[in-house]
């Protein structure tokens, strides 16, 4: 684990602009990774001694090392005895709902190598603002694709980043606007009526946009992958976690709807652990210390809430429920139903950043592969956002937003942690090649 004052060198160092920054980049603006091993993250493979030009945002060339026709960069970092890879996507948070909050917590995010997230329901304002800003200054912030506000009932969960939808006819026209607005996909909630969710599903798969979210109260899991739901998040429908406590067996009605219609899934390990744990909220971590004023307030609100569950004994269940989550990752891997890395980041107790990598951890205990691991993390969100041509990939016209690393994660997930530098639309806002020691 990395100590509070290094995240706090490294965020500043992901703010310190480059060359290129503010958009403003010229063909003369270039970098060579020098001599670097590349992570295949797709294949699970590793081309050692590849020299790997960048120019402005993308990939140009990947050679062998000294190759001629290598061209002369602008900047050198050296490769050897380091490897490199796409940068890593969190693929569920909620960061934009609050102006302070996403100024804070968004360049946490380049800090740990997530150079994209998915934010899962935010304030319009705040979501169009940011996401405007990480167009025109990408050195500053991870790239972003938002739902905006979330569809959810006449009387949403969250009133302050949802719309309101009490029928087929509304869902059909919230959509629509939001379509209009350049939402990058729609997200549905807890509490949405039945035939407003179907409505909804249909007018986004006629706009060209995904659907996702949580699976609403009213309609089954096979029924919500029928009508075109390209993820569900949390591992469960609104009534609580599926397959559950039945046998694996249970799961397959729902795993054929999922295989057929090519339905993701989040299972956010990370933030059931946080919740399944009486001690967890007692251990916080170092970085809780340089989070908003609010967000402290808030986390340290939900540790004693923890405490008082623990003491009343309301945790007899919740470990259970884990593990149950743990064996059904394991089942859909198994399966070969696509997996997203996602945290639930900005919710107590997960860092923004930092929890991908918990996630990823957890993945692997789940039984994953680390190249499994890391393809929920890089290949499949290229692939969810349909853009597995020109992003999830070291190579030639693939875009430049990359993390190196000293040590492989293929052999071990957690070397995912030992970032050296971080690659963003082809800047180079985090530079610790020259630094000693990890």
């Amino acid at each position: 684990m990395r100590s509070a004052p290094l995240l706090a060198l490294l965020i500043t160092t992901a703010l310190a602009p480059g060359p290129a920054a503010g958009g403003s980049c010229t063909e003369t603006d270039s970098l060579l990774l020098d001599d670097i091993a590349v992570i295949d993250v797709r294949s699970g493979t590793v081309q050692a001694n590849r020299d790997v030009v960048i120019r402005c945002d993308r990939i140009e060339a990947v050679r062998a090392n000294r190759e001629p026709g290598t061209a002369n960069a602008s900047r050198r970092l050296d490769g050897r005895g380091r490897y490199v890879m796409p940068g890593l996507w969190d693929m569920h948070v909620h960061v934009l709902w609050d102006d302070a909050i996403a100024a804070d917590l968004l360049p946490r995010f380049l800090a740990w190598g997530v150079t994209g997230i998915r934010d899962m329901g935010g304030d319009p304002v705040v979501t169009d603002r940011f996401r405007n800003r990480a167009r025109s200054d990408p050195a500053a912030y991870p790239r972003i694709a938002a739902a905006g506000p979330m569809l959810d009932g006449p009387q949403p969960v969250h009133p302050g980043v949802s719309r309101s939808v009490k029928d087929a006819a509304e869902a059909v026209t919230t959509v629509e606007s939001l379509a209009a607005h350049g939402t990058d996909f729609i997200k549905v909630y807890t509490l949405l009526p039945r035939d407003a969710f179907f409505a909804a599903a249909a007018a986004a798969t006629r706009l060209g946009l995904p659907i996702a979210g949580h699976v609403p109260a009213e309609v089954t899991l096979a029924e919500a992958a029928a009508a075109g739901m390209a993820s569900m998040e949390h591992l469960r429908d609104e009534l609580g976690q599926f397959c559950r406590p039945a046998p694996a067996t249970a799961c397959d009605a729902a795993i054929t709807a999922f295989s057929r219609n090519g339905t993701f899934h989040t299972p956010t390990l990370v933030t059931l652990r946080a919740n399944s744990i009486p001690g967890y909220a007692e251990s916080p971590p170092p970085e809780l210390a340089g989070l908003p004023p609010s967000l402290r307030a808030e986390w340290n609100e939900q540790a004693a809430r923890h405490r008082n569950d623990r003491d009343g004994g309301r945790f007899d269940d919740r470990e259970a429920r884990f593990r149950h989550a743990l064996a059904l990752t394991a089942l859909l891997a198994d399966r070969d139903i696509p997996l997203l890395a996602g945290t639930d980041a900005g919710n107590p107790f997960l860092v923004p950043g930092r929890s991908l990598h918990d996630e990823l951890e957890w993945l692997v205990r789940a039984g994953l592969s680390p190249a499994e691991a890391l393809r929920a993390a890089v290949t499949a969100p290229a692939d969810f956002l349909h853009e597995g041509e020109t992003h999830g990939a070291v190579a030639p016209g693939f875009s430049a937003d990359l993390v190196i690393l000293d040590a492989n994660p293929l052999t071990g997930i957690s070397n995912t942690r030992r970032l050296v530098a971080v690659v963003r639309a082809g800047q180079l806002v985090i530079d610790r090649s020259h630094q000693d020691g990890q």
